[in-house]
């Protein structure tokens, strides 16, 4: 416990001499001059030179290994395989990609991950702490196997921790992208500060994490999050989870490019994220509007969840977000809006700062935060 309580703060502080540690774990200087060796030996912690103080001998400095605290973390999304080598400051030190389809076969989308952890494996300078893996879809957190995903249909019906079989034997640790993207705003981006946010992650689906006393919480059954499933018009158009009007029939990507599509005649192919945030900067209020009502759409939904749950902030994460201001306007206006004016003024709308990387670094947070568990 007080080899844990030693790495978190060196984490949280980035260095620290002994007598500092000391002093913040309120333990003796012997027992930190004993933990701080061992971590030495296994090479968790290295000395990083003297601090100067007014009195007394200079003081050694410590601060995690980054080069020997690595893991692997891997992010499937819908058209592509992301897999990268990362440190515990954040670095991304090797990244491959590899083209997926939802066409495709399960064996071939298998294959394809296990694929690029062989390579990262045999790429890493330093033996991995584990392996994480980010990806879409609901699972049965006691079968652990994918239930559902809508996006992406090899994946369901997967059982996770076979993924990696013949692979790597080591320790392997899954989450949802979603939520892999809130740990790694949470260690290193817009959420870094803070206790109590929801992260929501709006793009060709809808999702959302909730932390609340720095904590993720996933619910009884591993669930919570899922809004964008949520009804919110009963006679709105069909989803692909089969029933009417969730709201990611209104306010998720898909829905703004298919509108886009009927408005300027392009294809699906044309209008790729930066082809419609360009298009966004006409004054064509027809143009605009698919993005205002999307937003606003969004903004109704959160007004709700913050009436419910209370939070400091709301992240905004995804591809929606790289639509541009116009799009996080409109959340604010929809949120604005439809909140009681009590809960809207104790909430701060803010825009993810991890951008296309967000899930990737959450995936290898998913190994590495358990150098930090008791």
């Amino acid at each position: 416990m007080n080899e844990v309580a030693l790495l978190r703060q060196l984490h949280l502080h980035g260095h620290s001499s002994r007598v500092e540690l000391a002093a913040m774990l309120k333990l003796d200087a012997k027992t930190v001059t004993n933990l701080t060796r061992e971590l030495l030996k296994k090479r968790y912690v290295k000395a990083i030179g003297l601090a100067p103080i007014d009195r007394g001998r200079p003081r050694q400095m410590l601060q995690l290994n980054s080069r020997v605290l690595q893991a692997i973390g891997i992010y499937l999304e819908e058209e592509a395989v992301h897999g990268a080598v990362i440190d515990l400051e954040g670095h991304i030190r090797h990244k491959i990609s590899a083209p997926i389809s939802g066409e495709g076969s399960q064996k071939a989308l298998l294959q394809t991950l296990r694929k690029i952890a062989a390579q990262l494996l045999r790429q890493s300078k330093a033996k991995v702490m584990g392996i994480g893996l980010a990806f879409p879809g609901i699972y049965d957190t006691q079968a652990q196997r994918i239930i559902e995903c809508a996006h992406l249909p090899p994946w369901k019906g997967v059982c996770i921790h076979e993924v990696f079989q013949g692979v790597y034997q080591g320790p392997f640790f899954f989450d949802t992208f979603t939520r892999a993207k809130a740990l790694a705003e949470q260690w290193y981006g817009a959420a870094r500060a803070l206790e109590n946010f929801i992260l929501v992650d709006a793009g060709v689906g809808i999702g959302c994490a909730i932390v609340t006393q720095g904590q993720l919480q996933t619910g009884a059954t591993h669930l919570a999050g899922e809004i964008g499933h949520m009804i919110v018009d009963r006679q709105g158009l069909r989803c692909r989870c089969g029933r009417r009007g969730c709201l990611e029939t209104v306010a998720s990507l898909e829905i703004v490019r298919r509108r886009m599509q009927q408005i300027t005649g392009r294809t699906r192919q044309q209008l790729s994220v930066p082809a419609m945030a360009a298009l966004l900067t006409s004054a064509n209020p027809v143009i605009r509007s698919a993005v205002t009502e999307a937003g606003q759409a969004l903004g109704l939904a959160l007004a709700n969840l913050v009436q419910l749950l209370n939070p400091a902030h709301i992240v905004l994460a995804g591809d929606m977000v790289g639509l541009g201001p116009l799009f996080i306007q409109s959340v604010n206006e929809g949120l604005t809006e439809y909140s009681i004016p009590t809960f809207r003024h104790a909430v701060q709308v803010v825009p993810a700062t991890l951008g296309a990387n967000g899930a990737l670094l959450g995936s290898g947070i998913l190994a590495l935060q358990t150098l930090f568990a008791l």
